[in-house]
């Protein structure tokens, strides 16, 4: 692990309001991210998933003790803080409600090599600072959904993350921030909305 990777690891579990409203340095750090690879280490008290499932059973899920992932009988967002959220490469972890409490950041995938998929399958809501899709990361629309995320999330897509859904693509498909329409799968004509592929191109919304 090199001091970029530590120094970056600094950078995205701090919660300040400097680091969500200030352009210049989300650039900076996006940049950073990318040549990074995201190899990110995992901090004690971070939740890895442990297997596929959904989301709120527990058993799919570990906090990481400084060596591996050990489950305590929670799920990440049952309780608040400014841990992050792995889902591990191998694993599809289905979202199918709204996450009650609020956490600093969700990788999907670990950089190990193989899939890691977050699968949308109800419209469902997290509370978090950065949503990230790793080079191996998708996420996925089994419907027509939507998914909820805090007016000034973050979100970054690594080249070869990937947004995905099932046929056919539409407007009903779509990702919210705060109260407002960000991206969809397919935009109507004359709306101001994103694509999801438009999203996936320009790296994420920064």
């Amino acid at each position: 692990m090199n001091n970029l990777t530590v120094s970056l690891k600094k950078v995205l579990s701090s919660k300040t309001n400097f680091l969500l409203k200030n352009k210049v340095f989300l650039v900076f750090a996006f940049i950073l991210l990318f040549t990074s690879n995201f190899l990110l280490a995992q901090n004690v008290g971070d939740y890895g998933s442990i297997g596929s499932g959904d989301w709120v059973v527990n058993t799919n899920w570990g906090v990481w003790n400084g060596s591996s992932y050990v489950n305590d009988g929670t799920y990440p967002g049952q309780n608040s803080g400014s841990y992050d959220v792995y889902i591990q490469d191998g694993h599809t972890i289905d979202l199918s409600t709204n996450i009650p409490e609020s956490f600093n950041a969700l990788f999907i995938g670990d950089g190990s090599g193989t899939t890691a998929t977050l699968d949308i399958q109800r419209n469902s809501e997290l509370k978090l600072d950065f949503f990230i899709i790793t080079g191996n990361g998708i996420v996925n629309w089994d419907g027509n959904y939507t998914l909820t995320l805090p007016a000034e999330t973050v979100i970054l897509i690594e080249n070869g993350g990937q947004i995905t859904s099932d046929h056919p693509c539409s407007a009903s498909k779509r990702i919210v921030l705060g109260n407002d329409i960000f991206s969809v799968c397919s935009p109507n004509a004359g709306n101001d909305e994103i694509s999801f592929q438009d999203l996936v191109d320009n790296g994420g919304n920064i």
